[in-house]
């Protein structure tokens, strides 16, 4: 976690979040959901899979990748082959989402990753970046503009969500809502358009 604290601006960084790479059910042409959920519009799994890891490729050599949980789906011989190749091109590190049960147990491929866990915060140029799989309302240092990086809800904003109110720094990174990693020189771009609202006693001048 420490070699994580601190990055500069230069550093070349992208985040994303629910890939779902081999979904059987979000891929529209072979889902069986009946309007459960999100589905992406493709005829067959092996596609929806191959332009997800195709949009993972368009990241440049040598950059550090976050992954907001929810990688990997169905039959799991793949998933070796493909961090390997991964981990020669990027640095990756893994936040777990809530379909990531597989992956805790498979510790043997954690190796591919410099970080694996639940949460993490570093700094980017000075700014707190918080990463976390669900979309909450209230972070470390949230009010003093800090960010919350997150995914889960597959862009779907319903009006509950916390990244749907004029609520702060959040920012839902899943694919399905961008369709390719995001830089953070993207998302300090879409940041500078969110403001904090008070959700507590907490604000600017509180310390």
């Amino acid at each position: 976690l420490m070699f994580y604290r601190k990055f500069k601006r230069t550093d070349s960084l992208y985040v994303i979040s629910d890939p779902h790479i081999n979904h059987k059910n979000l891929t529209k042409g072979e889902s069986s959901w009946k309007d459960l959920g999100p589905t992406r519009d493709f005829k067959t799994v092996q596609e929806m899979s191959q332009s997800v890891i195709d949009s993972i490729w368009s990241v440049p050599e040598g950059s550090t990748i976050f992954v907001l949980g929810d990688m990997f789906f169905g039959e799991k011989k793949y998933v070796e082959d493909l961090l390997l190749k991964l981990s020669v091109r990027y640095r990756l590190v893994y936040i777990m989402g809530n379909h990531c049960t597989w992956f805790r147990k498979q510790t043997h491929l954690h190796s591919y990753f410099e970080f694996v866990g639940d949460y993490l915060e570093i700094f980017w140029e000075g700014k707190l970046v918080c990463m976390f799989h669900y979309p909450i309302s209230v972070w470390n240092e949230g009010h003093k503009n800090s960010w919350l990086l997150c995914g889960h809800s597959h862009g779907t904003h319903a009006p509950s969500l916390p990244e749907t109110k004029d609520t702060g720094k959040i920012l839902d990174c899943g694919w399905d809502l961008h369709k390719r990693p995001l830089s953070f020189l993207e998302v300090e771009a879409i940041m500078q358009t969110k403001k904090y609202t008070p959700k507590d006693h907490h604000n600017k001048e509180t310390t």
